[in-house]
């Protein structure tokens, strides 16, 4: 399993076949392109014991909701077998949303060749959004080559990301004010 790609799409270039009024707000996402190689004979209920582990490190992903065309949620369709692609975009969604930074759109997609799939999900920090991807693609990796992951370690990264935009939110607006001020003190 490779990633071919990662980056920064403006809504423009969204395929848009979804739901148009998902994406009224929304400005730029984060695309993925990966190769699933060898897994892409392995759906998620031909790799023993993939599901369970991945729950027991992200158990809010049993809160995801029924696909499009579907009733049963992201639980029950691994346990029915889905692809690898479809379940990084859930779980860079997720490791956002416990990060305190809810994105909630997602999709993915096949590429015209064997294996290849594009997956794009709305982020509300960019540089978390990029590293939830890169977290989500090597989580999957790990769990499907029967290994393990430090799932802490990665959350408490991406919490780190909130708060540095937040400070910079904040040092900003008190730049702000006080230029204002200082504005307003001179011209009277």
């Amino acid at each position: 399993m490779k990633m071919i790609q990662l980056s920064v799409i403006p809504q423009s270039q969204m395929p848009l076949e979804n739901n148009e009024k998902t994406l009224e707000n929304k400005e730029k996402f984060i695309r993925m392109e990966i190769d699933l190689g060898l897994f892409e004979a392995y759906p998620t209920s031909r790799l023993l014991g993939f599901v369970s582990k991945l729950i027991t490190l992200l158990p809010s992903l049993q809160d995801h909701g029924p696909a499009e065309g579907s009733t049963d949620n992201l639980v029950a369709r691994m346990h029915r077998g889905i692809w690898l692609g479809e379940v990084i975009e859930h779980v860079a969604q997720e490791l956002q949303s416990l990060a305190g930074m809810p994105c909630r759109f997602g999709m993915t997609r096949t590429g015209a060749n064997p294996g290849v799939y594009f997956i794009v999900y709305s982020f509300a920090n960019v540089h978390a959004g990029v590293y939830a991807g890169l977290i989500a693609f090597e989580l999957v990796k790990a769990l499907a080559d029967d290994g393990t992951f430090d799932i802490r370690t990665a959350i408490q990264k991406l919490v780190g990301f909130r708060f540095h935009d937040e400070d910079n939110t904040f040092k900003r607006a008190v730049v702000n004010v006080a230029y204002t001020s200082e504005e307003w003190w001179q011209a009277n």
